[in-house]
């Protein structure tokens, strides 16, 4: 098979490029949910760095106020000043940190939503080029001369699967029965096919895809979003939720 495929089906294309923009859509909303996330995180740090420097003025002016027997001076009216400040900035940049939190929620629900629509289309996109991929591989194979000569093998083990299954279980002149009978001799068939091919698939290599088509096919992560804050409540979820409810009142 060729490395890539210059003409495709219109319904594959269509799909492919489907799937490459909602693609696009989920990274500018992750991405716009990770720097809201960032801003938190930055505001957090900023409330506890000024926290922790409201609490070391408060400890120096205590100290200082004991060693001055409790005189007051400039040092530590200073010093008082700054742990009232500091203290009224952290609360500030924690409001600061609540307020975006709330937008935090938004852009997470927008990045969930944009990758449910993401997954849907890739996934849609690789099963029809899968499939295409597949019977045109097939297609290629069965027009080779030593396909003949495979089937006809295939042929012979197939009924000689039969005889054994006949052989184990006696003779059911049922339709049901030897339709029960053909079904079990044509799995122990395409089990012996799919053996031939384990060493194939043994030894290929690790990669997204095959050709260089299927290789851009790629489901960008969730990660860091976490999707149990975001898919829909379960129905049963629902019910004991209300179920509590009721309880708690």
């Amino acid at each position: 098979m060729n490395d890539t495929i210059s003409h495709l089906p219109e319904n594959i294309q269509d799909a492919i490029n489907s799937h490459v923009s909602a693609k696009q859509i989920f990274i500018e909303k992750k991405s716009a949910y990770q720097a809201v996330l960032a801003k938190v995180e930055k505001h957090r740090k900023t409330a506890q760095a000024a926290r922790s420097e409201a609490e070391q003025a408060g400890a120096s002016w205590r100290e200082l106020l004991r060693k001055n027997d409790g005189a007051l001076t400039k040092e530590i009216n200073a010093l008082r000043q700054k742990e009232t400040d500091s203290n009224a900035l952290a609360e500030e940049f924690d409001k600061i940190a609540v307020e975006a939190e709330a937008i935090v929620k938004q852009h997470g629900q927008a990045a969930y939503d944009a990758f449910v629509e993401h997954n849907k289309a890739h996934n849609l996109a690789i099963s029809l080029y899968d499939e295409m991929t597949a019977q045109t591989a097939i297609a290629e194979l069965l027009a080779l001369p030593q396909a003949k000569t495979l089937a006809w093998h295939l042929s012979h083990i197939k009924q000689h699967n039969l005889n054994k299954v006949v052989e184990m279980y006696g003779r059911d002149a049922t339709a049901q029965g030897q339709k029960d009978y053909l079904n079990t001799a044509t799995q122990q068939t395409a089990s012996f096919l799919l053996g031939l091919f384990e060493g194939v698939i043994k030894d290929l290599p690790v990669s997204d895809g095959y050709d260089d088509v299927r290789q851009e096919l790629i489901l960008e992560p969730l990660s860091p979003i976490n999707g149990s804050q975001f898919k829909p409540k379960t129905a049963t979820q629902l019910h004991l939720e209300r179920f509590n409810s009721q309880q708690a009142g």
